[in-house]
C-alpha cells in the first residue's frame, strides 16, 4: 500500500507545474517542521480555494481534507518519533545485532550464493544508496564486479540468458522508478535477494531467493540509525565470505 506521504512525492515531481503539484510541494514542506495547517490555513499559503484543497484530497483518495490531513498526521506520527528523543547508543546496536543474529540464515544464503557469481547487481533506493556504495566497494575487493543500479538507471533489454545475481535494497520512499525497473528486468531463473522495510517489500509481489526485512526494535524509519544498520549488515556478510 502506496503511503500518503509517498502519494505527495509522486505528485510533487510531475513533469507539469499543476496546482496539485504546488500544493504537495508545500504540505512536504510543512510536514518537515512538524507543521499541519487546517484548509483554510493552507490555502492561504497556497492561494487557492478550500474547494481546490477538497479536489487535491479526493484526487489522493480521501473523501476529504480532514481525512487527509488525519491520515498524514498518523503517518507522520508513526515514523517520524520525535527526533529529539535521545537514545542510549549502546542500544542501538544491541538491537542491531540481535536482528543480525536472527537473520542468520539469510547472511549465510547471501553468503553462499555470492561466491557462485562473478558479476553482482544492486539495486538501491536513495536512502540507502550510499550503505549500497561501501558493499559495493566490499565485494569489489573480494574480488566481484558489481554493477550499482538507483532510480536513474533505464531499463535495458537483457542481452544474455546467462543467470544473474540481483539484490534489491528498498528504503525510504519514492522508489516507483527503481521498482519498475527491477519488475522489468526480473527473472525467476536468477537468484534474486531482497532487503526491505515491510512497507516497501509488500510492493513486490515476486518469489525471492531470500530476504530480510529491516525490522529491527529500536528503527525509527530515520538515515541516522538505517546507515549504521545496514552498513553492520554488509560487513558481516562480507566477513564471512
Amino acid at each position: 500500500m502506496t503511503s500518503v506521504f509517498e502519494k505527495l512525492e509522486i505528485m510533487s515531481k510531475d513533469f507539469e507545474d499543476t496546482t496539485f503539484k504546488i500544493i504537495a510541494k508545500k504540505i512536504i514542506e510543512n510536514t518537515k517542521n512538524g507543521k499541519f495547517y487546517n484548509q483554510e490555513e493552507l490555502a492561504n499559503q497556497t492561494f487557492v480555494s478550500i474547494s481546490t484543497l477538497t479536489k487535491f484530497s479526493k484526487k489522493l483518495g480521501f473523501s476529504s481534507y480532514r481525512e487527509f490531513i488525519f491520515v498524514m498526521k498518523t503517518e507522520w506520527s508513526k515514523y517520524n518519533w520525535d527526533r529529539q528523543k535521545k537514545v542510549d547508543t549502546g542500544e542501538i546496536f544491541e538491537s542491531i545485532q540481535t536482528w543480525i543474529n536472527r537473520n542468520e540464515n539469510f547472511i549465510n544464503n547471501i553468503c553462499e550464493e555470492i561466491k557462485n557469481f562473478n558479476i553482482i547487481n544492486i539495486y538501491s533506493s536513495y536512502q540507502s544508496y550510499d550503505c549500497s556504495k561501501y558493499f559495493a566497494n566490499l565485494l569489489i575487493d573480494y574480488g566481484k564486479n558489481v554493477v550499482l543500479l538507483n532510480n536513474e538507471f533505464r531499463f535495458k533489454p537483457r542481452q544474455t540468458d546467462e543467470k544473474s545475481f540481483n539484490l534489491i535494497i528498498l528504503t525510504g520512499r519514492d522508489n516507483d522508478t527503481l521498482i519498475d525497473n527491477f519488475s522489468k528486468s526480473y527473472n525467476e531463473r536468477d537468484t534474486n535477494f531482497l532487503i526491505a522495510t515491510e512497507k516497501q517489500a509488500d510492493k513486490l509481489e515476486f518469489n525471492f531467493t531470500n530476504k530480510i526485512l529491516i525490522d529491527y526494535s529500536l528503527d525509527n524509519s530515520q538515515v541516522s540509525t538505517r546507515v549504521i544498520a545496514l552498513n553492520v549488515l554488509f560487513f558481516t556478510i562480507f566477513n564471512k565470505l
